[in-house]
């Protein structure tokens, strides 16, 4: 496991770092979440990807991490697109939905 340090994770480098841990088709999947975050505020794909980070240590399957990358930005109420479902399938949209209900 990796120690945690207070400043944010380069998206790039985690990204590298990912390919070496998981199969092709789970890394694009968590690149097209990370792409969502397009001119969105950057503080939110930092809070997103240091809880997928840590996850990802803890070898959680890739729907979870895209889950923690996802969640800020739906926290937040940012515009993400309606499209969720499509992008990253019903469980991920399910689950999703289902931690911000715990929040509530």
């Amino acid at each position: 496991m990796s120690k945690r340090h207070n400043t944010p994770i380069n998206p790039q480098e985690w990204i590298i770092r990912l390919s070496s841990l998981r199969a092709e088709k789970d890394v694009h999947i968590l690149k097209n979440a990370i792409h969502l975050y397009e001119n969105k505020p950057q503080v939110l794909l930092e809070k997103g990807l240091g809880i997928a980070d840590i996850l990802l240590d803890l070898g959680l399957d890739t729907e979870t991490l895209t889950v923690a990358l996802l969640y800020p930005a739906f926290q937040a109420k940012e515009d993400m697109p309606d499209n969720a479902q499509e992008k990253f399938g019903e469980s991920c949209n399910r689950l999703l939905h289902d931690v911000l209900q715990m929040q509530s």
